[in-house]
C-alpha cells in the first residue's frame, strides 16, 4: 500500500508541477480502484460506509494499511 500510495502521489505531483490538477476524490477513487483483489472486502467497506467525495488521500491510504497489517498478521 505504502509503495503504491507513494508512486499514485508523485504522479499527482508532476501533474501539478504541470498544470493539471487532480482533484483529492480523484485520488481516493483511482487508489481504490487500482487495489488487489485481496483487498476487495475493504475497499467495498470503505466505498459503502464513508463519503469518498470528502474522504482524503491520507485517509484512504491508512484504512488500507490498516487492513493490511492485520491480514499480515
Amino acid at each position: 500500500v505504502d509503495d503504491f500510495a507513494s508512486k499514485l502521489s508523485g504522479l499527482a505531483s508532476k501533474a501539478r508541477s504541470l498544470g493539471y490538477e487532480l482533484e483529492e476524490v480523484d485520488l481516493v477513487k483511482r487508489l481504490l480502484d487500482s487495489m488487489p483483489k485481496s483487498f476487495l472486502q475493504i475497499v467495498a467497506s470503505i466505498v459503502q460506509c464513508f463519503e469518498l467525495d470528502s474522504m482524503l488521500f491520507d485517509e484512504a491510504v491508512g484504512r488500507l494499511k490498516a487492513y493490511e497489517e492485520r491480514i499480515k498478521g
